[in-house]
This record gives C-alpha cells, structure tokens and sequence, in this order.
C-alpha cells in the first residue's frame, strides 16, 4: 500500500514536471511590430472621428495603437482586436478629440510581451500623422456703419457686418489693409485713417482671411464728399521732406482739381504758385525762411471762391538731422 502510495506521489509530479516544461516550451514569442504606412495619411484640425489603417508586419490581435504616447481608448480600456486578418493591417477609430489642435501626432504600435517572466512583443517605430490647419472660409460683408465721409475728416472707427469673420480677418480700404479688430464671427472694426479721407471720391472696403485657403469679400463702398465739385485735393508731394536750414526749392504737388488760380499754402503762408496744364500739376516756391524749425508743416490748395474750396491738409516734413535726404510722398489717387 505504502509503494503504491509512493508511486502515485511520483506520477502526479511528473506529470506536473512535464506539463511546466510543455507550457514552458510551447509559448509563442510575440515579434516586434513594424509601421510601413498610415493611411489616411492627414486629417485638418476640429475635423470629427475618423478611421485609421496601419500599414506593416508583425501585427497581432493583440497589438495595441498608441497616439501621442497614450493608447488609443476603447471604452473603459485601450483598445484591441484591431488585426485584419484579411488585409494584414489593423483599424482603428482616432477620436476627435486627438485631432482639435493643428500639429502633428506621433503614432506606434505595441505588441504585449508573453510568458513569465514575459519576454518578446515590443514597440514600432514611430510614425509622425500631420494635422493641418483648416481651411479658412471666403468672408461677406453685408454692412457699415457708416457709408461715407467728408474731405479732410478725421480718423474713425468703422464698424463692418458679414459672416465668415475669423481671428485673423482684416479690413481692406481700396484694398490697403487697416488695423482691424475682431468683435465676433460677423463684426469687425477697422481704424480708417485721415490720409484716407483727403481725397473726394468713391472708395471700396472689403475684408480678407488669409491662406489656407480663405480669400477677399464682397466690397461695399464708402463715399468721401467733397465740398463741391471744385474742391482740390492734394495726393503727393515732392519732396514731401527737406532739412531744417536748407535754401528754397520748388515744390511739386500733385492732386486734382487745380486750375491755373490755385494757390499753394506752406502752413499759412501763400507761396507763388504755377500750373502745369500738361500734367495737371502745381509747383510752389518754398523759402528758405519755411525751413528754418524742424517740425510738420500742413501743405494745402486753394481755389477760388466761390467755386472751390481748401484742400484738406497735406504733410510736409522739416528733419532736423542733416543727413535725412528728401523722398517723394504718395497717398491714393481719387
């Protein structure tokens, strides 16, 4: 009884014994994986959840996709079963959440290691997945707040109404961009300048957003009234700067309106004043007593009452450096 005891003893440890060196024996050893392509291969930003194929070898159902360094979600766990045995690839869904932001994601996959102590599986190489910017929208405008402006006026804010406004919107006048500020998706304000508004005539206001994609409005016009249908207006100066202490020179301005009675004023001092039929120009002749203060002096033209009217003011710069050269000045043409 004793032996046979003994001998059962025996039988189940070896049973035992050979049942560890089978299990031990027969583990399969996961490989590690490798990444060879994703596609698709980009996605823009804000966009919704979408599915991802992983190109490569050495995938199983147990592989795991990380994104960022952080397992893609199941719920409640990272997700798994992803093989295709069909295709040799995994799929998976990308949350929208991954994709908010522009930028780019680095994605690997993760094959478990097996036995104990485990051994094998291992990380892929990593895959950088760009996220693109999206594509801005083409702006409207439907609106200003205000529609015109007399000759000469001061700078204003100008309110301007439409849709598809972005961040990055800004308003154009005659195409010029102006500092603009962004009260929502439908309402900028723009800071048009008194240099705009030298000159009666019809200008143009449009808003543009910038690449990608985006593109120019619609545009509205804005109306600068003269003060009747003779008023001059003064556009460019040349020289529009000269050194304080230097002699006299002519001055060249050029503008509209100006008749062979138009005078030029050096701030309030009349100057003798003649008109180039041929280019519709006017030349004035600056003392050298207008230059003795460095400083701005307003340059304008006056036609005769009582048909025509004063300029609105022009800019002429006396540097007090020496070495400040003169240079021609231009603003818009009416």
């Amino acid at each position: 009884m004793r032996s046979r005891c003994a001998a059962t003893v025996a039988l189940a440890a070896m049973v035992m014994l050979l049942a560890s060196c089978s299990s031990s024996g027969t583990v399969a050893i996961n490989p590690s994986p490798s990444i060879t392509g994703v596609f698709p291969d980009t996605q823009t930003a804000e966009g919704s959840d979408f599915t991802l194929n992983i190109i490569g070898t050495n995938f199983l159902t147990t592989s795991q996709v990380f994104w960022n360094g952080s397992c893609v979600p199941a719920p409640g766990s990272c997700a798994t079963n992803l093989f295709n045995v069909s295709t040799q690839q995994l799929t998976i869904t990308i949350p929208a959440i991954d994709i908010a932001t522009a930028g780019s994601a680095q994605i690997t996959v993760v094959n478990p290691p097996t036995g104990n102590p485990p051994v094998g599986g291992g990380t892929s190489n990593s895959v950088t997945f760009p996220i693109l910017s999206p594509n801005n929208p083409v702006p409207t405008i439907t609106s200003l707040s205000q529609t015109s402006a007399a000759s000469g006026s001061a700078s204003f804010a100008l309110v301007v109404t439409g849709t598809n406004f972005i961040s990055t919107s800004s308003v154009n006048f005659n195409g010029s961009p102006r500092t603009t500020s962004v009260n929502s998706s439908n309402e900028l304000t723009a800071v048009i300048l008194a240099q705009d508004l030298l000159c009666p005539g019809v200008d143009h206001i449009t808003v543009t957003n910038p690449a990608p994609d985006g593109g120019t409005s619609n545009a509205l016009e804005f109306d600068v009234t003269p003060l009747n249908s003779m008023q001059p207006c003064v556009t460019a100066l040349s020289p529009a700067s000269a050194n304080a202490g230097a002699a006299g020179f002519p001055l060249t301005v050029t503008g509209s309106n100006f008749n062979a009675n138009s005078v030029v004023f050096f701030g309030p001092n009349a100057r003798v004043t003649t008109f180039n039929s041929g280019t519709g120009q006017l030349t004035a002749a600056v003392l050298a007593s207008d230059l003795a203060t460095a400083g701005t002096v307003n340059v304008t033209v006056v036609n005769s009452m009582p048909v025509g009217g004063t300029s609105a003011p022009f800019p002429f710069t006396i540097e007090a450096a020496a070495s400040m050269a003169a240079s021609p000045g231009t603003l818009k043409q009416p």
